[in-house]
């Protein structure tokens, strides 16, 4: 089965440790054969503040940490008023998953 899982997070600055600006959403074809599971990357998106604070990325309980995973379909129903135009635009141009 295949799925897309979507990592919301915002890089350390390499040197401290500490979490900085911009977050990212990237998106990641998870698939499951048997026991097996994989992940790649399909796309990664920098988000603009606009779109931050819309999601209420690094205020809210759930995204208070820096790196969150979030099922794709969860993803939609539960930001579906929050997504903006050009993220609407980016997930529905990705690749309809085939599940055989």
């Amino acid at each position: 089965m295949k799925t897309y899982d979507l990592n919301i997070y915002r890089q350390d600055d390499g040197v401290n440790g500490e979490y900085q600006d911009p977050w990212y959403i990237e998106v990641y074809e998870h698939s499951q054969v048997g026991d097996i599971d994989t992940h790649h990357s399909v796309q990664r998106v920098e988000l603009t503040a606009e779109e931050t604070a819309k999601l209420q990325l690094g205020t809210s309980e759930y995204f208070a940490d820096n790196d969150v995973w979030y099922g794709f379909d969860s993803f939609i129903e539960d930001f579906e008023h929050q997504i903006s135009n050009r993220l609407w635009d980016i997930i529905n141009a990705l690749p309809r998953l085939e599940n055989n």
